[in-house]
This record gives C-alpha cells, sequence and structure tokens, in this order.
C-alpha cells in the first residue's frame, strides 16, 4: 500500500537522516564498517562531489528512507544505503527510491548500476530482484566485508519503471 511520499535529491538539511536511518540497519544485523562511516559522515565528499546523488522519501516533510548512487565510473553507478524507517516499510518506499534512483542515472548516463549486499536481507533482496536487479558474481572485490552477494541492472535495458 502506498502512502502520500514523495522521492527528493539530497539537501543538506536532510543529512543527519541519511546517517540515522542508515545506522538502525547497520547497527542491527552488522557492524558499522569504515567505508560506511565515511559515506554516512561525509555525504557530501564521499557521494555527491564524485557525481553520485543521495535520495530521500518524505512523508509530509519528515524524510522516512533514503539512498545513495555511487559513481564509480563512466556510466556505473551503485545503488547503496536504502533504509526505510521500521513503520513505514512494506508500503513501498523503498521501491519508489530505487525507481528514483534508477532514473536518476539513466539521466546521467548510466549504463550499469550495481548493489552489494547480504542474503540475511531477505526482504531487501526480494525488492531488488523485483526491480530489475540480476545476481552476479560476486568477486573479491567487495566493498563491505559482509557483502555475500551482488546483483546488477543493465540501465540500457531497464527502460524506466
Amino acid at each position: 500500500m502506498r502512502i502520500p511520499v514523495h522521492i527528493v535529491p539530497y539537501e543538506k538539511r536532510y543529512a543527519a537522516y541519511f546517517k540515522e536511518l542508515n545506522l538502525v540497519w547497520l547497527t542491527q544485523y552488522f557492524s558499522v564498517e569504515d567505508i560506511d562511516r565515511e559515506v554516512l559522515e561525509q555525504p557530501g565528499e564521499r557521494v555527491l562531489a564524485p557525481g553520485g546523488m543521495i535520495f530521500f522519501a518524505l512523508h509530509d516533510t519528515e524524510p522516512v528512507g533514503t539512498t545513495a548512487v555511487l559513481k564509480h565510473g563512466h556510466g556505473v553507478y551503485e545503488l547503496s544505503k536504502l533504509a526505510v524507517r521500521e513503520d513505514m516499510k512494506r508500503k513501498g518506499i523503498g521501491r519508489m527510491l530505487i525507481e528514483g534512483a534508477v532514473q536518476w542515472a539513466q539521466a546521467h548516463e548510466g549504463t550499469y548500476l550495481f548493489l552489494e549486499s547480504n542474503s540475511i536481507l531477505e526482504p531487501a533482496v526480494k525488492l531488488y530482484e523485483h526491480a530489475g536487479f540480476k545476481h552476479e558474481q560476486l568477486d573479491s572485490g567487495a566493498h563491505y566485508s559482509r557483502t555475500n552477494l551482488r546483483m546488477g541492472m543493465n540501465l540500457k535495458a531497464a527502460g524506466t519503471r
């Protein structure tokens, strides 16, 4: 069931929510790694300056979800730090954030979008599959020690959802 939520790009006034929303799931399921701290504490330097974007899902004026799109090279982006407030889950917010991220990456000449996750996060993995991500071979270049799966999407074939 969708609720009145709209997706907006990063504004500095929402930066604390980017960190806060992500720390909930990170500390619940895993430990916070150095790379997590860098991205969450320095979103301007780690996400925006290199050519990425952060999105927020607003219910009224309150951020209830977020995700980041990190730029990795010409046409290659990573979907990262997808988080939805616990009481707002299962309302289509994660899907809306992914749709916004895919559309943004396509509009910025993205050809490939990938993510790293962990199979323990079953609802998230199902959400990614439903959004069009395909399971890929996991190599030794994962960014996080918690990573045990990688998924990707050909943005040229994906169209807009």
